[in-house]
C-alpha cells in the first residue's frame, strides 16, 4: 500500500491492523522505509523519482503533498477514518482476528471503483475450522467470493533456518516436507521451534507456521468438535422434501403450513403436499435470540430413530415465536418441548408456552429439568432448558459421543457449519467465534435431550392414527391434550 501511494497520482490507500496499539508502530517503520529509499534514478536520460516529497502528514497517514496521495493506517479495534475521497487500496492485516469484519468492509468496499488499478489485500493466519476466515478463504478458492487465495507455506521463508547437526534422521512428515523442497537446516528449525516456543505441541506450531492450508486452520484446542466428527455430520445433510412458512392464529391449534421456496421452516420427514404428517414422538429443542444479530432457531428429533423431522431459522418477536414452537410441537404429536431460557427473550418465549404471559393457551408437553433438581414441586423456574456451565458440557458430551458412534442425524448444512466453526477460548466455554452464531448448533443439541426425556417418559411407540382420520383436528387433538387432571401433581396443576 505505501509502494502504491508513493507512486501514484491523487492515489488512497489504508492499511488496517488487527490490533490498537499497531497504527503508529507500523507508521515509524514506514518512514523508516521512506527515508531509506533513494531519491531517484535515471535511466535512458530520464529522471525517475523514487522517494516523493513526504508533506505534513499526522499519527494515522503518510501524505505525499506533491502527488495528492495518502496511506492511512489504522485498527480494527478502533475508528476507521473517513476516507473522503476515492480509495485504491485496501489491505486487512490478521482479518481473522477481527471483531467485526463485515462491518468495516462494509464501510470501506463500496468507496472502490471497480476495474484495474485497485487493491484489496486480506491476510491473516489461521484460527479455526469453521469461522468466518475459513469461510471466507475457501469461499474464494472455490470461486465464490471473488477473490484470489493466495496460501504461504511457511518453508518458503528461508531464514527460518538453524545448524542442521543435530538432522541423523528423519520422521514420515519431514520426509514429506524434504520432497516440497525443505532444506535440513529448516528441518532443524521447525525441531527446535516446536520443542522451545510450543512445547512439543506440534498442532499449536502448524498453526502458526502452516506448511498446508488444512494445516493453517487446525489450532491444538481451538475447535471444540474434530474433523472426524464434523464429517460425520456432513454425511447426514440432505434437501428438506418439503419449504415454506407456518402461519399460527390466535391459538396454537389455528395455524397453516404453506409452501414457499426460500420459507425458513425445513421439513425432512415427511410431504405435506402428499398429505403426510409427522409419525411418532418427538422431541424438539429451540434457541431463542436475545438481541442484535442472533436468531431463533428450533429442530426435532424423532424418539427412537434419532431423525431429525423439521428445522426453523429466523428472527421473530418472542410472542411470535412461542407460537410457531406451540405449532410445530402440536404438529409434531405434541412433542416434548425444551425452550433454551438462559436470557431474557428465553424466559419469555417460557413464559408464553406456560400460558404465564397473558395469552388464551398453553403448550402441555414441556421439558422440565427435574432430572437436575430431583427434589421439590415443581415450579415455572423448572421449566425448558437452562443452560450453564454443566449443562453444556452434557449437550457436547452427548453430540461427541453420539457422533463417534456416527449415530446423530445433521441434515442442515447451516447446523453442520456452526459445529465445525465452536471453538474453546480461553475462559474455556466453547462457544461461536466472533461474528458467528451458534443458535442452531444449540437448538440441535437440545432436541437430543428432549427427545431422550420424552423417550424416557412414554417407551412405547406412540399408536397409530385410526384409518379415515389421518391426524384428527386441531379441537380434537388440543382437547386431548389438555383434558382435566387430578390434583395430586404439581406439574399437571400448573399444565392444566
Amino acid at each position: 500500500m505505501q509502494w502504491l501511494t508513493s507512486t501514484s497520482l491523487g492515489c488512497t490507500a489504508i492499511s488496517i491492523a488487527d490490533k490498537m496499539d499497531l497504527p503508529m508502530q507500523w507508521l515509524r517503520r514506514c518512514k523508516r522505509w521512506h527515508m531509506q529509499t533513494p531519491e531517484g534514478t535515471t535511466i535512458d536520460g530520464v529522471r525517475y523519482i523514487l522517494r516523493p516529497r513526504l508533506g505534513a502528514s499526522n499519527a494515522i497517514e503518510m501524505y505525499f503533498d506533491e502527488m495528492g496521495s495518502r496511506f492511512h493506517i489504522a485498527s480494527a479495534e478502533g475508528t476507521t477514518p473517513g476516507m473522503g475521497a476515492t480509495i485504491r487500496g485496501v489491505h486487512c492485516s490478521e482479518i481473522a482476528s477481527w471483531h467485526a469484519p463485515d462491518a468495516l468492509l462494509n464501510d470501506l468496499l463500496p468507496a472502490m471503483p471497480p476495474g484495474a488499478g485497485t487493491y484489496i489485500v486480506q491476510e491473516s493466519t489461521g484460527r479455526a475450522r469453521g469461522d468466518w476466515w475459513y469461510k471466507r478463504y475457501f469461499g474464494a478458492k472455490r470461486g465464490e467470493e471473488g477473490y484470489e487465495s493466495i496460501f504461504l507455506p511457511w518453508y518458503i521463508e528461508r531464514a527460518y533456518s538453524t545448524d542442521a547437526a543435530d538432522i541423523i534422521a528423519v520422521n514420515e512428515y519431514e520426509r514429506w516436507l524434504v520432497t516440497k523442497g525443505v532444506l535440513p537446516g529448516q528441518l532443524a528449525w521447525r525441531r527446535r521451534q516446536i520443542r522451545d516456543e510450543f512445547h512439543g505441541d506440534e498442532a499449536a506450531f502448524a498453526n502458526q507456521f502452516p506448511a498446508t492450508e488444512e494445516e493453517a486452520f487446525l489450532a491444538a484446542g481451538a475447535n471444540r468438535f474434530t474433523p472426524d466428527h464434523v464429517a460425520r455430520a456432513r454425511k447426514t445433510i440432505r434437501l428438506p422434501v418439503w419449504r415454506g412458512d407456518i402461519f399460527v392464529g390466535e391459538r396454537v391449534d389455528d395455524f397453516r403450513l404453506v409452501g414457499n421456496e426460500s420459507g425458513p421452516l425445513l421439513i425432512w420427514d415427511h410431504d405435506p403436499r402428499k398429505g403426510q404428517v409427522p409419525a411418532g414422538r418427538w422431541g424438539i429443542g429451540a434457541d431463542c435470540r436475545d438481541a442484535g444479530e442472533d436468531f431463533d432457531a428450533a429442530y426435532s428429533e424423532q424418539c427412537f430413530t434419532g431423525k431429525v423431522g423439521f428445522g426453523l431459522h429466523g428472527r421473530w418477536d418472542t410472542g411470535t415465536w412461542a407460537k410457531m414452537l406451540g405449532a410445530l410441537g402440536l404438529y409434531y404429536n405434541r412433542a416434548k418441548l425444551a425452550n433454551e431460557r438462559n436470557h431474557s427473550s428465553g424466559k419469555a418465549t417460557t413464559w408464553s408456552l406456560l400460558g404465564l404471559a397473558g395469552n388464551n393457551w398453553k403448550y402441555p408437553n414441556l421439558y422440565i429439568r427435574r432430572q437436575e433438581r430431583g427434589w421439590g414441586a415443581v415450579t415455572p423456574e423448572d421449566y425448558c432448558w437452562w443452560t450453564d456451565h454443566n449443562s453444556k458440557a452434557l449437550l457436547i458430551a452427548t453430540t461427541m459421543e453420539s457422533l463417534d458412534a456416527q449415530g446423530q442425524d445433521w441434515p442442515d448444512v447451516g447446523s453442520v457449519e456452526e459445529l465445525e466453526s465452536i471453538i474453546v477460548p480461553e475462559d474455556g466455554n466453547p462457544r461461536a467465534p466472533d461474528g458467528q452464531h451458534d443458535d442452531r448448533w444449540m437448538a440441535r443439541m437440545i432436541a437430543t435431550q428432549a427427545a431422550r426425556m420424552e423417550a424416557s417418559e412414554n417407551p412405547q411407540p406412540m399408536a397409530p392414527t385410526p384409518p379415515g382420520n389421518p391426524w384428527r383436528t386441531n379441537e380434537d387433538r388440543l382437547a386431548e391434550q389438555l383434558a382435566p387432571v387430578g390434583d395430586d401433581d404439581p406439574e399437571q396443576q400448573l399444565m392444566s
